[in-house]
């Protein structure tokens, strides 16, 4: 889930940027999923092998290093 300060339309493209310890910036494409009126969900849109990786990586650190509820990445 993505908190939005306004409704955005599903199916809705743009980029966001992630900065992981890892391997620095990451710039990923995505879609919007499905908005509602101040949430949202997206779907990541790779490009490449690495960020998908990259990504995996990422919701497997926080997932793992932290006591909150799991994330879970969907392809």
């Amino acid at each position: 889930m993505l908190e939005l300060p306004e409704p955005v339309m599903p199916n809705a493209c743009g980029v966001v940027s992630v900065f992981d310890s890892r391997h620095g910036l990451l710039e990923l494409q995505v879609r919007v999923a499905h908005s509602e009126a101040t949430l949202g969900g997206m779907k990541f849109v790779y490009r490449t092998d690495f960020e998908r990786d990259a990504v995996a990586q990422l919701v497997a650190s926080l997932t793992t290093s932290q006591k909150r509820p799991k994330l879970t990445l969907v392809d």
